[in-house]
């Protein structure tokens, strides 16, 4: 009589838990780029701007032209105050009234207009921004301030490491052995230190190939 071991060995890879390509949304001059390869950085850490001095500049104007739109609907709806009293005593017509109230509907129309294309840039602006989407370590940068992009061009890339997976994949005949939460054995290369890892998810597709699952 001896002891037999059934043990699957199978080769896998460690990979992080997130990787992401960074990317800008539009196109535009790189005017700041806060890429130290790398180094960690949090979620939501200013990587890389794209120059705005033109929407930043129209959006003074827009809001120069609001502000003077506020003090002639201010002066307007006086008007149409003292109007609609002179209509109760008959002081002027319906139609003069009729006027005054438009100028005031049409002084609201135009507000709504300005206020409609500031929300427009701003919303473009925050387009010209890319901030980190987790918390990781970015690699190699792609480009360098100056430089004129677009949404193709990779500005870095960042990946979570806390923790790592393990992929692999075993024959299909041992799929039923394991599960969520079951504990697998596994080393790397270079070192007989024997690692541990839990199973949380495995392709529910049998490759029809190769005859193997994936977890």
């Amino acid at each position: 009589q001896q002891s037999l071991n059934n043990n699957i060995e199978v080769p896998g890879s460690l990979l992080a838990n997130e990787s992401t390509e960074i990317h800008t949304e539009v196109s535009g001059r790189l005017v700041q780029l806060n890429v130290k390869e790398g180094a960690f950085v949090g979620k939501g850490t200013l990587l890389a701007k794209l120059y705005d001095g033109d929407m930043q500049a129209r959006l003074k104007s827009l809001d120069v032209q609001l502000k003077k739109s506020e003090v002639q609907l201010k002066i307007a709806q006086q008007s149409e105050d003292r109007s609609a009293k002179l209509l109760k005593i008959q002081g002027i017509s319906q139609q003069d009234y009729d006027l005054a109230s438009l100028q005031v509907s049409n002084i609201m129309a135009d507000m709504g207009i300005i206020r409609a294309q500031i929300g427009e840039i701003r919303a473009n602006m925050t387009k010209l921004s890319v901030y980190a989407p987790y918390a990781g370590k970015l690699g190699l940068k792609n480009i360098s301030p100056g430089a004129i992009i677009s949404p193709s061009n990779i500005v870095a890339t960042i990946q979570n490491t806390q923790p790592l997976k393990l992929e692999f994949s075993i024959p299909e005949k041992y799929n039923h052995l394991l599960n969520s939460g079951k504990v697998v054995d596994f080393t790397t290369v270079g070192s007989t230190i024997i690692h541990k890892a839990s199973v949380y998810a495995k392709e529910p597709k049998i490759d029809e190939v190769t005859r193997t699952t994936k977890v």
